[in-house]
């Protein structure tokens, strides 16, 4: 297995030994018997960032190969670039970072540290902005009002939900 520094402090996660001996032998049978269903990990703040850590374990230790997805929401910003240009080179794991305008989660000042993947921007009207280019870019302007109460999962679900009500209302405007 590789040697990456993840997050810049090797005592937090000691290596890669995140995924419990257990838990890899339970999920490699799952993938074996069910091998054409997909591979979805999600997580929100720092369960966002574990599934990222699951799936990049998982492909380093399994023999085979699978796609996995994965969905964060409002996962802090940790990842230094050493780990995203290694993580960029498995075409096998796609990574979503849905991010709440003005969550001060997402927007910690850790430096150097980014999120990876493709972004998607969520604002509480039912726009929504997807990035696909340069993952170490910082997208939030500093001026605006960030707080905590845009971390919660709730206010995650009403905005996934404005998205669907705002689409929708406007296909069927004439």
């Amino acid at each position: 297995m590789p040697a990456v520094e993840i997050v810049g402090v090797k005592d937090v996660l000691k290596g890669l030994e995140f995924i419990d001996e257990n838990i890899l032998y339970v999920l490699k049978n799952l993938f074996e018997f069910f091998p054409d269903y997909k591979k979805i990990f999600t997580g929100h703040s720092k369960g966002g960032v574990d599934s990222i850590l699951l799936a990049f374990e998982l492909d380093c230790k399994l023999t085979e190969k699978y796609e996995y997805e994965i969905y964060t929401f409002g996962n802090p910003p940790i990842f230094n670039t050493k780990f995203a240009n290694y993580l960029h080179k498995h075409p096998n794991i796609t990574i979503f970072n849905v991010i709440n305008s003005y969550d001060i989660i997402c927007i910690l000042p850790f430096p150097n540290r980014f999120h990876i993947g493709i972004e998607v921007l969520l604002r509480d009207n039912g726009i929504f902005y997807i990035y696909h280019k340069n993952p170490f870019k910082k997208r939030f302007n500093p001026l605006n009002f960030f707080s905590i109460l845009n971390h919660d999962l709730n206010t995650y679900i009403k905005n996934i939900y404005n998205i669907d009500t705002f689409h929708n209302s406007s296909l069927t405007k004439e």
